[in-house]
């Protein structure tokens, strides 16, 4: 199964925060994505990664690294409003980001082989919401589905969103993060929070997390986005039929356990769940070993790998 990787209307621009970084355009959206080509002579599958909120691409570092190693050529994507995409403060044309990703799974999916869908957090709420909207297609690109700790999106009341618009909430926000970005020690608690493993986060890099904030318009982005998310019906989920991992933590400080409960019971029959007992909100971080050895194992019952 070859990955191919044909040139579309992207470009990329100077400043490009990894080597690798490439831009999909989209109506007005430039949507940052790396492509991690598998170290294998031969790709046997293909995957498409979706961060949660305020997060980037690096954030599934140690994960690409055994899916890369096992032969699987990766797709890891900025979210509109956060890592290096664009943020959706003034003049944009909106497009959800539910079709735009699903427009850029198509694009890229030139082998028709479809995709092995991973999605974090926030991530795991907009890959669930694809995978929904997909369920039945002749042609669809989500060959399985990997939900990690998935946070799922709340509709907001149209007061919240009101505010959230017209409120200085974004602008302030833009103001405040410059002011606490240069700290390293206030990331390294942000990455302890989110795993629990100190050794972990004592070498995690800082910029893990705070790097993607320092992009400009970063507050206001996010204030846009808390405001026209939307979230999947969960009920629905009984009409995805492709293979479903899901792994939640039971130290997840995000995703409260009377939601996760509710998620764990609306699965498929098909569905392959699990709880890591000692893993946080980010256990794919600093457990990524076993992270790794769980989806593998589901991957190979089903064929993918």
């Amino acid at each position: 199964m070859k990955f191919i990787a044909k040139p579309f209307p992207f470009q990329t621009v100077s400043g490009d925060p990894f080597p690798n970084s490439e831009y999909y355009e989209y109506g007005d959206y430039k949507i940052h994505y790396r492509i991690d080509p598998a170290k294998t002579v031969t790709p046997v599958a293909k995957a498409f990664l979706i961060h949660g909120f305020a997060c980037n691409t690096r954030f599934y570092d140690e994960m690409v690294e055994h899916l890369t190693a096992a032969g699987i050529s990766c797709l890891r994507v900025d979210l509109p409003d956060f890592g290096f995409s664009t943020r959706e403060y003034k003049g944009i044309h909106y497009i959800p980001q539910t079709e735009i990703l699903a427009k850029m799974m198509k694009d890229f999916d030139e082998d028709g082989s479809g995709w092995i869908l991973f999605g974090h957090s926030m991530g795991g709420s907009v890959a669930t919401q694809m995978a929904i909207a997909e369920a039945g297609r002749e042609d669809p690109e989500i060959a399985s589905l990997v939900l990690y700790a998935p946070l799922m999106m709340a509709d907001s009341p149209k007061f919240l969103r009101d505010f959230m618009l017209n409120a200085p909430v974004g602008p302030l926000l833009d103001l405040i993060l410059p002011l606490i970005t240069p700290y390293d020690a206030l990331w390294k608690a942000v990455g302890f929070l989110m795993t629990f493993d100190w050794e972990y986060t004592k070498k995690m890099p800082a910029g893990v997390y705070r790097d993607a904030l320092q992009v400009k318009h970063m507050g206001r982005g996010a204030a846009y986005m808390t405001a026209v998310a939307s979230k999947p019906d969960i009920n629905e989920l009984e009409k995805v039929t492709v293979p479903i991992q899901l792994i939640f933590g039971g130290r997840d400080l995000f995703v409260m356990p009377n939601v996760a409960l509710k998620m764990w019971k609306k699965m498929p029959a098909q569905a392959d769940k699990h709880v890591f007992l000692s893993g946080a909100h980010c256990f794919l971080q600093n457990q990524a070993d076993r992270t790794w050895k769980t989806t593998k194992k589901f991957l190979q019952k089903n064929g993918q790998i």
